[in-house]
């Protein structure tokens, strides 16, 4: 019985163990220590570098491409597993073990055991004894040594590996081609590869694409090289940048988005080309002008795509900074009358702030018109005003701010903006336009704002109407048709204000155009208004003769400066002396 828990407390404290196996952790390796066996060797072009307006360079860099075949192997790896003793089983097959013991070896359980049945039994409870510390179960998972071998062979794997080649070492290329459309921009054959691969210039091919691309247009680039073909679509816009070229003879470089003269950067002629950085909503463009950013109106000019590279990409003409009084009619003013308390200037635009359309230099017409007022026809400066329409009718209420005449002196009215041609319940007509940033449109008709002029009752009334028209109706419209809505207009104003002049600066549709063209020909001031004050500055104070000035010079300088007419249209009593 000694022996037996001798035994038993041997077994307790060597019941916990450890043990290691080999397991499987990949079914198929890769064997990179083997030697591999190259399957093929191809030369490609890959392409390195894509287009950008800043730097418009195609790269493809050749490479060798390896397919090389290496086997793959059953991996294994060592882990050490412990474990401990199932403690119910241990205790009831340490109890059939005492129990064996027991009986074999007293008379406690057996009286009579012979020799054999007491082998079997001593046999037995060892048995016993020995599986219930044998029997044991995992504690935790496996632990994973970190040593590994590779076994047996279990199939092979193909890896491709890629390494730029000189392009001495590449051969040549067997075609280039470039094409835009139907059109083949640049096509080359046995070419041989640059060393440091092939480099395609996009941009040194703008001038062939044409005015007529836009940024979405595509031009083809396909490269045969090796028995391969390498096709790839550059877009407009990844190689080239939108561009203005200016079309009106002088447009006006804003420091905001807004057109006002106390913003004014710079003026820039016909033909000049800036880039454009951003596009706004509200028609206009932010573009780059020298080092720094403007805004300039999108009517302005025409919109192209251009190389940045280019040497006439950012072409400006730009005119000199010419304060008021530098140009020849501004100076120099004759007084043509003595003054006059009860005589009284009017300035009339719906032309400042009308997202409809903008006039350049129209502020510079007002302040001539107001310098010849006050100089020439010596009006009291407090007795000159200026009316702008803002939407609300402004124009309908001069009555209200300058106050009758009382048919006493003489009332100069300069009336200047945008007008069209509208048809309403009584038949087609002029009207006045404006549209706010809203996009409110409100519009005055002609005979409504005579009607108004009427009610100021001048002894002598001197209108001088300069208005650009946003359409032509010549289409739809004879020329005397068109003439008729102002002469029935001006006739109305002549039944009421029998005294009185009145000058179109052209007739309905026609536009007035620009004394602007390059460098001494940008007199700063519309055709009309500048030819007016040059007749005054001659002294041509009859109606009559100022007429024939302005319709000797504005019709002719407009054609030749723009290519379209402008003639003169005058009513009422042209005997009138503007100097009375």
């Amino acid at each position: 019985m000694r022996v037996i828990f001798l035994l038993t407390g041997f077994l307790f404290l060597t019941a916990s163990c450890t043990t290691s196996r080999w397991v499987v952790t990949d079914e198929f390796a890769l064997d990179s220590s083997a030697e591999p066996e190259i399957v093929d060797r191809t030369n490609i072009l890959v392409l390195e570098r894509e287009p950008t307006p800043e730097n418009p360079v195609l790269l493809y860099t050749p490479y060798e491409v390896i397919q090389e075949q290496y086997p793959l192997r059953v991996e294994m790896e060592r882990t050490v597993q412990k474990y401990r003793p199932r403690w119910g089983f241990m205790l009831l097959g340490l109890a059939g073990t005492l129990f064996a013991f027991a009986a074999a070896n007293s008379n406690t359980i057996l009286t009579d055991v012979s020799r054999s049945q007491k082998v079997i039994l001593n046999v037995t409870g060892g048995v016993l004894g020995i599986l219930s510390f044998v029997n044991l179960q995992p504690s935790g998972d496996p632990i994973y040594t970190g040593e590994s071998e590779l076994m047996r062979r279990s199939g092979v794997e193909v890896l491709v590996d890629s390494t730029s080649i000189p392009g001495v070492e590449s051969g040549v290329l067997d075609v280039v081609s470039i094409t835009y459309l139907d059109s083949v921009l640049f096509r080359e054959t046995d070419l041989a590869l640059p060393e440091n691969g092939l480099e395609i210039n996009l941009a040194s091919l703008s001038g062939d694409l044409g005015d007529e691309i836009q940024g979405d247009s595509q031009v083809n680039v396909l490269i045969e090289y090796g028995g391969s073909e390498y096709a790839e679509n550059v877009r407009v816009d990844q190689f080239m940048a939108p561009f203005i070229r200016i079309t009106q003879p002088v447009a006006t470089l804003h420091s905001s988005a807004e057109d006002s003269e106390i913003n004014v950067v710079s003026e820039v002629g016909r033909d000049s080309q800036m880039q454009i950085l951003a596009e706004g909503e509200d028609g206009w463009y932010r573009v780059r002008y020298e080092n720094t950013e403007a805004y300039i109106r999108d009517d302005a000019g025409e919109r192209k795509w251009m190389a940045l590279s280019g040497s006439e990409s950012s072409l400006v003409y730009e005119f000199a900074e010419i304060p008021f009084g530098g140009i020849d009619v501004e100076s120099g003013v004759p007084v043509l009358k003595e003054s006059n308390p009860s005589d009284k200037a009017l300035i009339v635009t719906n032309g400042i702030g009308n997202q409809a359309g903008a006039r350049q230099y129209l502020g510079r017409d007002h302040d001539l018109y107001r310098h010849y007022s006050r100089n020439a026809f010596q009006v009291e400066e407090s007795e000159i005003h200026t009316f702008r329409e803002r939407g609300g009718g402004e124009l309908l209420r001069l009555s209200e701010t300058a106050g009758s005449m009382f048919d006493s002196g003489s009332l100069y009215i300069f009336v200047t903006g945008f007008a069209d041609i509208r048809t309403g319940a009584s038949g087609r007509e002029v009207v006045m336009v404006y549209e706010d940033r809203a996009g409110e449109v409100s519009e005055i008709p002609l005979l409504e704002l005579f009607s108004e002029i009427a009610d100021l009752s001048p002894e002598t009334l001197y209108l001088f109407i300069d208005l650009d028209y946003l359409t032509d109706p010549n289409g739809n419209s004879s020329e005397r048709e068109l003439i008729s809505l102002i002469s029935e207009a001006s006739g109305m104003l002549l039944r009421m204000l029998p005294n009185s002049a009145i000058v179109f600066s052209n007739r309905p549709g026609q536009q007035s155009g620009l004394y602007s063209g390059m460098n001494s020909e940008n007199m700063r001031h519309h055709i009309f208004a500048y030819y007016w004050a040059e007749a005054l500055q001659q002294r041509k104070t009859r109606l009559s003769d100022l007429v024939n000035h302005l319709d000797s010079n504005v019709d002719y300088m407009s054609r030749r400066l723009h290519d379209r007419p402008q003639e003169i249209q005058a009513y009422g009593n042209l005997t009138l002396q503007i100097s009375d």
